[in-house]
């Protein structure tokens, strides 16, 4: 599945939300990175057809968003933000989310979409009881109950403890190797861990569309490495982007931007994409 986006605008009152969008995504798990506030979540609910747009096109194998009915057919969306009925078992929730999109859904099938999540043995057990991650993967199951060719969902691992993070992006992982995966985020280690490219957005722009081990490399001869004394260590944030900081007794390891060696004492580091990112976002 082919998703072009061409010269996507979206503006509330005096506000531009989206600027002038242009990406073509495909197969694949495809990262959409920006802080709060970047327009994320605006651009992922137009591709979702919950948002109308202001202007531009965008295409899914050349049918147009506004097709909403088609469209819908072939998108399965997970929202950072949902909730269930609390007395619906696991499967009465599968089910029950299936019948509103018009799917007949059989219970092997339903089994079956709950074994992709890994909750094939609660399928009888109360939504209420759930924790967070597993609600979380359910969410993942109700968004593919329909196999959608394209995946959308808006923050998957929000909130979520390590181990619950890693088998979220094990299934993300597993369902892009045939379909089309947009991850959106602000996690910047779901991204460098799961997806084969990566979109940039910063206050309803596009700052960088291309590959992870692009944008890392970009970054090159921008980060410092050095340790100062605890008294300097405020003049240091001042004056730069620091990335990090470790107080070491009256000691302070930093890691900061910079486009000239900040000191004597510097030394340029490796970029992560952490590193890389916040180079974009800070416009370093």
């Amino acid at each position: 599945m082919k998703i072009e986006i061409r010269e996507l605008t979206k503006d509330y009152s005096s506000c531009r939300a989206l600027d002038n969008i242009s990406i073509t995504f495909d197969e694949g798990i495809h990262g959409l990175l920006g802080p709060n506030g970047a327009g994320k979540t605006t651009f992922i609910r137009i591709l979702s057809t919950l948002l109308p747009k202001t202007s531009g096109e965008v295409y899914y194998n050349n049918i147009k968003v506004e097709n909403k009915k088609e469209i819908r057919r072939i998108v399965g969306y997970l929202p950072q933000e949902f909730s269930f009925y609390p007395n619906f078992t696991v499967y009465e929730t599968l089910d029950y989310f299936a019948s509103l999109s018009n799917i007949n859904l059989s219970k092997k099938v339903a089994l079956n979409r709950l074994e992709i999540v890994n909750l094939q043995d609660l399928w009888k057990v109360k939504t209420k009881a759930l924790s967070g991650g597993m609600k979380r993967r359910l969410g993942i199951a109700v968004a593919i109950v329909g196999d959608p060719e394209v995946l959308i969902v808006d923050e998957p691992t929000a909130g979520l403890d390590p181990e619950e993070r890693i088998r979220v992006r094990n299934m993300l992982s597993q369902f892009g190797k045939t379909k089309t995966v947009l991850l959106s985020t602000h996690i910047v280690e779901d991204i460098a861990l799961s997806c084969k490219s990566l979109s940039i957005l910063n206050k309803g722009r596009l700052v960088y569309n291309g590959t992870v081990k692009d944008v890392i490399k970009n970054a090159e001869g921008y980060v410092w490495d050095l340790t100062v004394d605890f008294e300097k260590y405020e003049q240091y944030m001042d004056k730069y982007n620091v990335i990090s900081s470790i107080v070491d007794g009256n000691k302070v390891s930093l890691r900061l931007l910079s486009k000239e060696k900040p000191s004597i004492n510097a030394f340029a580091a490796s970029p992560t994409l952490e590193d890389a990112y916040m180079r974009l976002i800070k416009e370093v």
